[in-house]
């Protein structure tokens, strides 16, 4: 589960391809601002990103282990 977190961070953090911070439609330019917005990845307002985490997720359910991990996050929630 950790890889696909860490694959979708670095697939929206290249500079070029199809699912990149520069192609969201609030990016100005500084990547230093972007980041620090207080709306990145809430609701709409960047679809790119929102678009890449579907894509690993529909990935992740489609692996055999998906029920395991789904049980364990839910134990580890109710512990908090």
């Amino acid at each position: 589960m950790q890889e696909n977190a860490i694959a979708v961070i670095d697939e929206y953090m290249l500079p070029s391809g199809d699912c990149t911070y520069n192609r969201e439609p609030k990016f100005s330019g500084d990547i230093n601002s972007f980041l620090k917005w207080e709306q990145l990845g809430k609701g709409d307002h960047t679809p790119i990103l929102k678009e890449l985490i579907g894509l690993y997720k529909r990935q992740l359910r489609r692996r055999p282990e998906y029920s395991s991990i789904i049980e364990t996050i839910k134990e580890t929630a109710s512990e908090i």
